[in-house]
C-alpha cells in the first residue's frame, strides 16, 4: 500500500564529494558530520572554492520523490543548486540572480520524479558553507492508497476473494447507514450482493470511545469488522473498505482512522432541475468517499417558495432577461440554474445527502446579496446615491469581489420590519425542506450598503449590523437553532466599517473567514479568536491558501469548507477547476499528516482515480478501462520539448476500422490567456468521419481538455486573481507528464473519445483556429472491447 510522508526512513546513505567532477571514492561523514544523524556538514570555502560540493542521495529503492527540502545556516551563501536523478537527468535548478546569492536558507527542490538515487550539486559563493537538514518528501509503496491519507494502515499482504464479502450487520440504525452504503458501491465493482443478515461477513460495531466520523477497520480472511461512534463514521469505514475493493478482491488490512477537522465542507447552490442526479453522483463519488461532513447549500430564489411565489418568479424572469442581454446582468444566476426547482425536489436531494451521514445546512443570504428581494419589494432597500462605492471611486478587482451595480439595490434596511417578516416567511418554509441539525447559514456577507438611508443615518454600521445579527439570532434560538455567518464584517481590516459589532453579538455564532485571500500575508483570524468565536476557514481553495499546517491548529479553528461559485455541473466545476479542488482540499481537512510539501506525491495519487471518477459522475465506464481492451496505434507524430518553428505533424489520418473509444493524446504548443469565470475558449476540433458519410466533432477548450505543454496536467495558478478558480486542471484528460533534457515539465493531455456505438470510422482530422496556439497532435490509438 502506498505511503505519503518523509522517506528519509528509507535512506541508505548520503556522501558527498568536494569538486564533483573528481569525486571521492568514500564519503568522509567522519570528519564533517552526518545529515542522517542530525549533524550538520561543514565544508571550508578554500575546500571547494567555486566548485561548490556533490550530494549523492541513496534511497535504496525507487520511490516517487516529490521534492527535497535542504535547509542551511544562516551564513551560507549559495549560487545555484541543481538536482538530477539516478541517470543525472536534471529535475530543478534553484538558481540566484545574476551577481547574488540565494538569499533563503529554506530551499525546497521540486523532484516530481521515480527514482532510487538523486544528486544534488551545490555551488557556493567562496564562503564556508553548512548543510543543517535534509528531508526526502514522496510516496513509496505499490499502487494501492487510501486517500484522504489515515492515520495509521497495516498492509496484512492478502488478498482476499470478493465473492466472500456477502453479507453486513449492524448493531444500530447509524451502523446501518454504513452497511447500505457500502452494499450499493460493491455490487457497482464487483458484481457482489451484500445483503443484511445477522451472522454476517461484514460487520458494524458501535464504539463511542472513538473520534465522531473516525473509524477503525480489519479486514481479514474471517471477515471483517468496522467500528465508529456515529452515521458518518460508520460511513467513513465503509467507503474506506471501498477504496481497497477491486473487481476480484478486497485487500487485507488494519487501518485506524479520524479525521483533523471537525468541520469539513462544500458550499453550493441549489441545483436546477437537470442538475440533480449529476449533484447525486457529487455526494456518493466525491463528498462522501473524501470525508466531508457538511453541504452548506445556498438557496437565494432557487427553490419555489410557497407564501412568496413571486420572489422566485421574479428571480427567474431577470435571469431570462439577463441570458438575453435585455436588461443589465442579476448577480449569481448560478443558483438553480435561474430556474427554481420544487421543494419536494430539494428535499429528496437533502435526504440522499443525509443518507451518507453528511449534514446539510442551508444558506439564507441576508442584510446583503438580497436583490432577488429588493428586486420583487424595493421598499426594503438601504440605498446609497452615489457611485460604485461609499465614496464614490472604481474598485480595484484584484483586491475584492465585484460590487454589485446599482441597478439591484443590495442590501435592505436593517430597521425596515417588512424585511424580516419577509426574512423569516422563507427561513419557515427552508426549515421545514431542510430539517437542520443544528445550525443555519444566514449570508451577511459584502454588506457595501448600510448606514446610508434617512432611517439608518443616526447609529453607527456596527451598531446596525449587531442590531440586525441579534434579531435573527433570537429568531433562530427560539426555533432551535444555531447561526453560521460569513465573517469579513467583523473584520477589522477591511473598508466596512462595521467591525465593532463583534463585541455586541453573542460567541457562539460561527464565523467562516473568507477574506484571508485579500490578505496573503496576514493570518486573519486572528481578528476574530481572541473575542472567543468558533472559526471555520471560508472557501478555502488548496490553491491558494497560505500556512495552513500552522493554522489548522489554533485554538478555535474547526476546519473549512470549499464554495462553488457556479452552476452545479461537471463543465462548470471543471471550468473552475474545483473537480480537482475537491479532492487535495478533502486531504487538508481529513490528514493529521497534510503538509504542502506532499503535494505532487498527492497529486500523483488523484490523477490515478480521476479516470475512475469521471466514469462513474457519468454513469459510463470508458473503454480503455475495460479489461478486455485492445489498443492500436493510429498515428504517432514525434515532437521535441520545446517545440521546433520547423516542427511539422499529420494532422488527418484514415482509420477504416470499428472502435469503442478513440485515445488523443496531444498538447498546446503555445500558451492561451484563461480569463477567471469566462468559458474556456475554443481553439480547435477533431473531425471524425464514419464510413456511412456522418460526421462527429470534438471541440477542444484551451484549459478545458487540451493545454500548455509546459505546464504540469493540475497546476494551480496562483495569482490571487484566480482565488476562486485556481486550478489549469485538465479535468477531462489524463496528464502524461515527463521531463525534457532541461529538466523542464512537459504533459501531454490524454483525452479518451467514445464512438458511436456499430459505426466503423473512415477518418480523423484536427482542425484549429488559424494562428491559434497550435495544437498538436502526437498520438492517437484506437480502442476496441471484445463482446
Amino acid at each position: 500500500m502506498m505511503r505519503i510522508g518523509s522517506l528519509n526512513e528509507l535512506l541508505k546513505n548520503v556522501t558527498y564529494s568536494v569538486g564533483y567532477e573528481n569525486s571521492h571514492d568514500t564519503p568522509i561523514f567522519a570528519q564533517n558530520g552526518n545529515l542522517l544523524c542530525g549533524e550538520s556538514i561543514k565544508i571550508n570555502w578554500d575546500e571547494m572554492r567555486d566548485s561548490g560540493i556533490e550530494l549523492t542521495i541513496d534511497l535504496g529503492e525507487s520511490a516517487f520523490v516529490d521534492r527535497v527540502i535542504l535547509k542551511t545556516d544562516a551564513k551560507t551563501a549559495l549560487v545555484s543548486v541543481k538536482l538530477y536523478d539516478k541517470d543525472r537527468a536534471p529535475l530543478f535548478t534553484y538558481a540566484a540572480e545574476t551577481g547574488k546569492t540565494i538569499t533563503s536558507h529554506t530551499l525546497e527542490l521540486e523532484a516530481g520524479a521515480c527514482t532510487d538515487k538523486l544528486y544534488a550539486v551545490i555551488v557556493g559563493d567562496f564562503t564556508n558553507m553548512e548543510l543543517t537538514s535534509l528531508e526526502i518528501c514522496g510516496a513509496v509503496g505499490d499502487e494501492l492508497c487510501v486517500f484522504p491519507t489515515p492515520i495509521s494502515s497495516d498492509d496484512l499482504g492478502e488478498d482476499i476473494p470478493a465473492a466472500f464479502f456477502t453479507s453486513y450487520s449492524g448493531d444500530s440504525t447509524e451502523a446501518l447507514m454504513g452497511g447500505k452504503v457500502l452494499a450499493e458501491k460493491y455490487a457497482e465493482i464487483c458484481g457482489v450482493v451484500m445483503t443484511e443478515k445477522k451472522n454476517a461477513t461484514v460487520r458494524f460495531v458501535t464504539d463511542k470511545s472513538l473520534t465522531a466520523d473516525g473509524y477503525e477497520l480489519e479486514i481479514s480472511g474471517k471477515g471483517a469488522v468496522i467500528k465508529a461512534s456515529n452515521d458518518r463514521g460508520f460511513v467513513c469505514g465503509a467507503e474506506c473498505f471501498i477504496k481497497l475493493t477491486s473487481v476480484n478482491c478486497v485487500r487485507a488490512c488494519k487501518i485506524s482512522d479520524a479525521p483533523r477537522a471537525p468541520f469539513r465542507g462544500v458550499h453550493m447552490t441549489i441545483p436546477a432541475a437537470d442538475q440533480m442526479e449529476f449533484a447525486k453522483r457529487l455526494v456518493k463519488y466525491c463528498f462522501s468517499p473524501m470525508g466531508y461532513n457538511v453541504i452548506i447549500m445556498e438557496v437565494r430564489a432557487g427553490m419555489k417558495f410557497d407564501k412568496h411565489p413571486e420572489i422566485s418568479d421574479a428571480y427567474e424572469d431577470i435571469v431570462e432577461k439577463t441570458k438575453a442581454g435585455t436588461v443589465p446582468p442579476f448577480g449569481h444566476i448560478e443558483v438553480a440554474g435561474g430556474h427554481p426547482v420544487e421543494k419536494s425536489e430539494v428535499k429528496a436531494l437533502v435526504e440522499y445527502i443525509r443518507s451518507f451521514g453528511i449534514d446539510v445546512v442551508p444558506e439564507i443570504q441576508c442584510l446583503g446579496h438580497v436583490q432577488t428581494l429588493t428586486l420583487v419589494y424595493p421598499e426594503i432597500a438601504e440605498l446609497y446615491p452615489k457611485g460604485i462605492d461609499e465614496n464614490g471611486n472604481e474598485v480595484d478587482l484584484k483586491e475584492e469581489d465585484a460590487r454589485p451595480i446599482p441597478v439591484y439595490p443590495h442590501c435592505f434596511c436593517p430597521q425596515n420590519d417588512f424585511a424580516y417578516e419577509l426574512v423569516f416567511d422563507i427561513l419557515e418554509e427552508v426549515i421545514e425542506v431542510f430539517e437542520p441539525r443544528e445550525y443555519i447559514h444566514m449570508g451577511h456577507d459584502e454588506i457595501y450598503h448600510i448606514g446610508i438611508c434617512e432611517k439608518c443615518r443616526t447609529k453607527t454600521p456596527a451598531e446596525l449590523l449587531a442590531y440586525d445579527l441579534n434579531k435573527i439570532y433570537d429568531h433562530l434560538k427560539s426555533k432551535g437553532y444555531k447561526m453560521m455567518i460569513w465573517g469579513d464584517m467583523l473584520q477589522p481590516i477591511t473598508k466596512y466599517k462595521t467591525y465593532d459589532a463583534i463585541n455586541m453579538i453573542p460567541k457562539d455564532i460561527l464565523l467562516l473567514d473568507f477574506i484571508w485571500y485579500f490578505h496573503l500575508d496576514k493570518d486573519t483570524e486572528d481578528n476574530l479568536l481572541p473575542h472567543g468565536f468558533k472559526v471555520a476557514i471560508g472557501n478555502l481553495y488548496s490553491s491558494h491558501y497560505p500556512r495552513y499546517e500552522k493554522r489548522i491548529q489554533k485554538d478555535g479553528i474547526i476546519g473549512g469548507q470549499l464554495s462553488f461559485w457556479t452552476e452545479v455541473s461537471e463543465k462548470c466545476l471543471q471550468q473552475e477547476g474545483k473537480l480537482y479542488d475537491l479532492f487535495m482540499t478533502a486531504q487538508m481537512l481529513w490528514s493529521a499528516d497534510y503538509s504542502h510539501t506532499y503535494k505532487l506525491a498527492y497529486d500523483r495519487v488523484i490523477g490515478a482515480f480521476l479516470p475512475e471518477f469521471r466514469d462513474n459522475m457519468r454513469g459510463v465506464r470508458s473503454p480503455s478501462r475495460n479489461s478486455s481492451a485492445k489498443v492500436t496505434t493510429l498515428i504517432e507524430n514525434p515532437i521535441t520539448f520545446p517545440p521546433r518553428a520547423d516542427i511539422e505533424q499529420r494532422a488527418e489520418f484514415d482509420v477504416n476500422e470499428k472502435y469503442d473509444s478513440l485515445l488523443l493524446y496531444h498538447t498546446a504548443l503555445r500558451r492561451r490567456t484563461r480569463v477567471a469565470w469566462k468559458p474556456h475558449e475554443v481553439v480547435g476540433k477533431y473531425i471524425i468521419t464514419y464510413t456511412d458519410g456522418t460526421t462527429e466533432d470534438i471541440e477542444l477548450t484551451a484549459s478545458g481538455n487540451v493545454g500548455y505543454w509546459q505546464r504540469r496536467h493540475n497546476e494551480p495558478v496562483l495569482n490571487k486573481i484566480y482565488r476562486h478558480n485556481g486550478y489549469h486542471s485538465i479535468y477531462y484528460t489524463d496528464g502524461v507528464e515527463f521531463k525534457n533534457e532541461n529538466g523542464d515539465n512537459v504533459t501531454i493531455y490524454r483525452l479518451e473519445h467514445i464512438l458511436q456505438k456499430d459505426k466503423t470510422v473512415a477518418s480523423v482530422k484536427l482542425e484549429q483556429e488559424e494562428n491559434g496556439i497550435n495544437i498538436f497532435l502526437c498520438k492517437a490509438e484506437g480502442v476496441a472491447c471484445l463482446q
